[in-house]
């Protein structure tokens, strides 16, 4: 996920590994980012991999 300010430039950067889900299913996860700046967006960037890479 990225924080990203009013002229779209990325503040904050964290990535998080969710690992061991099968195809359709869902789980919960959070994450926090130690940031001091106001009025930021959330940005989810997903990226997939074949279960066997």
């Amino acid at each position: 996920m990225s924080l990203l300010n009013g002229a779209n430039d990325t503040r904050g950067l964290q990535q998080v590994d969710v690992a061991g889900l099968e195809a359709g299913a869902t789980t919960e996860w959070q994450s926090e980012i130690a940031i001091a700046e106001d009025d930021l967006t959330c940005v989810l960037r997903v990226e997939r991999y074949a279960a066997d890479s």
